[in-house]
């Protein structure tokens, strides 16, 4: 390919790239409007007797939002509120956390480290356990073959990263103590060497770390 057809080419991909949003079908659709900030949004299904994901969301007053892409106004509602006046929510995260229930759960942490669970369809809520205080991220997921269900990773403001394993009751375990605030999690295949699924957190000292469980 010759110089003036690769420019060709080049230029033409990036008036391509700079094409109105209206001019290829995207649209901005607002779901929900409150008095409160959204600290953390994830997308996952919960709600069985509707077709694909639904999105659940944390606000800073300790809200709990639930919302659709589709379907008769509103859009969203509010699905808890902690009422402890100095609650700060600031994760959410899905996952099968309660053998007696069918379907997904949510799980939701904020400033005073206490994980509470919500079933979607019923409106329950259980609080799981006491976790370090000032959560940051929290996630769940298969990390051991060894207990029913998917365990969850919470991080903290101040270097907390703990284990929440369900062993007839709920227990945290101290994986690692930081200098600095640890501020995301996430769960996937990330290592070959051993078998299950891996957390990796990474925090405000600039380290990276892999969580998984030993044997």
């Amino acid at each position: 390919m010759n110089r003036l057809l690769k420019g060709a080419l080049f230029v033409s991909l990036l008036v391509t790239g700079f094409a109105r949003a209206g001019d290829i079908g995207f649209q901005a659709e607002k779901l929900w409007e409150g008095d409160d900030k959204f600290q953390w949004v994830t997308v996952a299904d919960v709600d069985l007797d509707k077709a694909g994901d639904e999105i659940v969301g944390v606000t800073a007053k300790g809200q709990v939002i639930y919302a659709v892409g589709s379907g008769p106004a509103p859009k969203g509602k509010l699905l808890w509120k902690d009422p402890r006046p100095k609650s700060r929510m600031a994760a959410v995260a899905v996952g099968e956390l309660d053998a007696g229930h069918v379907g997904r759960e949510i799980v939701v942490a904020g400033s005073l480290g206490t994980v509470e669970l919500l079933h979607f369809d019923t409106g329950k809520r259980t609080t799981l356990a006491q976790a370090a205080p000032s959560i940051h991220d929290i996630t769940a997921g298969d990390l051991s073959a060894r207990y029913a269900g998917d365990e969850i990773v919470v991080v903290t403001n101040r270097g907390h990263v703990q284990v929440l394993i369900r062993d007839k009751k709920w227990k945290v375990l101290d994986v690692h103590k930081d200098p600095k605030r640890v501020r995301d999690v996430v769960i996937g295949e990330f290592d070959a060497s051993h078998p299950g699924l891996e957390a990796m957190a990474i925090g405000s000292s600039g380290k990276l770390f892999q969580v998984y469980e030993e044997g």
